[in-house]
Order: C-alpha cells, then sequence, then structure tokens
C-alpha cells in the first residue's frame, strides 16, 4: 500500500508541474456523466468498504453528455472522492450528486483570482455540470478553505494528524477543472463538521 502511495504523489507531482507548465493538452470527447461516475465509484467503494463507510450517488437522469477529456476528467473525481474517503472516519458516509445547474451560484468563494482560463459570464444562466462531493469526515476550519488547494499544504489540525496527504490530489483536481473552464471549491462548517466539494464545468468547450 505505501508502494502504491508513493507512486500516486510521483504521478500527481508530474502532473502538477506539467498544468503549471502549461504542458497538460486536454483530449475532450463528449462523456456520458453517469456512465463515468460509475466507473470511478467501483473502486471507490471498494477503499470505502475497508473503512466501513458507505458511498451513495444521486446522479440526475438524462443528464447532458460534457465535454471533457475522459482521463482528467476521471482524476478530478477520483482524486475528491479519495480524499473524502481518507478524511473520513471508519464507518462515516461519502455522496456524491451530479445534476444541470444554470451559471455559478452568487455565494461562490473567490478566495483569489478567478483562473484565466475560466469562461466568461457565469451569471448568464448558461447550463452547466455540478458536482458535489460530501462526507461526514473531520470538516476544514474557515481559516484553513482558502489554503485548500494549495500543493503541499497538509492542515495544521490536530484532526488531520492522523492522516497521510501532501495536499497535491486537491491542487491537481484544481488545475485540472480550471483547464476544462470549471471552478472548484469547498465548504465546511468546522472541525468534525465534514465537508462539501463543489465542482462546476460546461457542458461544452470552453471558447478559447
Amino acid at each position: 500500500a505505501s508502494g502504491q502511495h508513493l507512486v500516486q504523489i510521483i504521478g500527481d507531482i508530474l502532473d502538477l508541474s506539467k498544468a503549471e507548465a502549461g504542458r497538460i493538452v486536454l483530449q475532450p470527447e463528449s462523456l456520458s456523466v453517469a456512465t463515468t461516475l460509475e466507473d470511478i465509484l467501483v473502486t471507490t467503494r471498494g477503499l470505502a468498504h475497508q473503512k466501513h463507510q458507505s458511498v451513495e450517488a444521486d446522479i440526475q437522469p438524462d443528464l447532458p453528455s460534457v465535454w471533457a477529456d475522459p482521463g482528467r476528467f476521471k482524476q478530478i473525481l477520483f482524486n475528491l472522492l479519495i480524499n473524502a474517503v481518507k478524511f473520513t472516519p471508519g464507518g462515516g458516509r461519502i455522496s456524491i450528486t451530479a445534476r444541470q445547474v444554470s451559471g455559478l451560484p452568487s455565494s461562490v468563494p473567490r478566495p483569489e483570482p478567478a483562473p484565466a482560463t475560466e469562461d466568461r459570464g457565469p451569471e448568464t444562466g448558461e447550463a452547466r455540470l455540478e458536482i458535489k462531493v460530501s462526507d461526514t469526515g473531520i470538516g476544514i476550519k474557515a481559516e484553513d478553505l482558502p489554503r485548500l488547494f494549495q500543493q503541499f499544504v497538509q492542515l495544521e489540525a490536530s484532526a488531520t494528524k492522523h492522516h497521510e496527504g501532501t495536499g497535491l490530489g486537491l491542487a491537481l483536481a484544481k488545475r485540472l477543472v480550471e483547464l476544462h473552464g470549471g471552478r472548484i471549491w469547498a465548504e465546511s462548517e468546522g472541525e468534525g463538521q465534514g465537508s462539501t466539494f463543489t465542482v462546476v464545468l460546461p457542458f461544452t468547450q470552453p471558447s478559447q
């Protein structure tokens, strides 16, 4: 298991450095959201089962296909779900929802400038794909939320000391979401209150 963990860390480092150097070239195609999620959930449920966790999925029927890179889209979902498994105690609950929404909510946290790759006009009401990953895990302090997607950040809360982590998975997920013209953010009521990660992506390829 430690060997696999090391391989994953090395892979994340390489992918993150590629993303930051602008060397990740997406190869998007039309993807079924439901089929892609079901594939990822097979692996996630296997890992969650080892911790006696339940993983629930609520996927809106008849979701439009999303224009995304298949491997990178799966990487985003997998990194978020694995983060939830890692930071949720044994017997906890993880849920993922996928639905169509219009634009972005007005309350989207903006701790930093919007990425240059984000498609303009989120307030126009354009249809988008919203994916939420929620857990009953250790939660996140409000002051830590802006730092959550920075690489090599392991939050200092005492609850996180029992969990391995480099912050690379979330940092990479953020870069990949932005490459697809989307946004990602996290919300939590505080330590011990669980957390929710939200990804919003355009269904169609963002204009260059």
